[in-house]
């Protein structure tokens, strides 16, 4: 497995929080509305929480040598739309259980928005060592093929990660 390398930069990260409510005073109604309202992932699936992350890429051209193109000021940012249940009517003695769940909750979907930022972070890496090109539309194919690829890294590690955890269970992330 990759690691990032260290002092590599960091992306300009933006999160929005998105709540669907649920209620109930018994862990099985909480429960049956997370089956029922919990937000769906790309193939359909309702899981209790989702996070769906974007990586953009950006860079200038240096074409201060005549015969080539160089790409300069390299950044990228992560923009995270992260949905959470949130318990209407929180109160008595399954209060504590549940706070105990979304931490947890809050800690496996953490774990894919980490996966996002490090690949920002392997993208900037990466397009700030690439060797400069005989033009720009060339540097401008290579920049974007190789962030692609480090797209599809990403998403498969989001996968591996879920598996792994089994979506969160192995992390605390479970409400019966």
């Amino acid at each position: 497995m990759r690691t990032v390398p260290p002092g590599a930069p960091q992306p300009e990260i933006t999160q929005d929080v998105i709540h669907y409510d649920i209620g109930g005073e018994e862990s099985f109604e909480l429960r049956a509305q997370m089956d029922a309202l919990g937000p769906q992932d790309d193939d359909g699936a309702r899981h209790d929480a989702y996070t769906k992350w974007f990586v953009r890429w950006f860079y200038d051209y240096d074409r201060s040598v005549e015969t080539q193109c160089k790409l300069t000021n390299v950044r990228a940012t992560v923009e995270v739309k992260m949905t959470m249940p949130r318990w209407t009517s929180e109160s008595g003695e399954l209060a504590t259980r549940w706070q105990q769940y979304l931490a947890a909750l809050r800690t496996h979907e953490n774990g894919h928005v980490q996966n996002a930022v490090d690949a920002a972070r392997f993208i900037i890496v990466d397009l700030q060592q690439q060797p400069p090109s005989p033009d720009c539309d060339s540097a401008a194919q290579l920049a974007n093929a190789k962030g692609n690829e480090e797209l599809e890294l990403a998403r498969a590690r989001d996968r591996e990660y879920d598996a792994e955890t089994n979506h969160g269970a192995t992390q605390g992330a479970t409400f019966r």
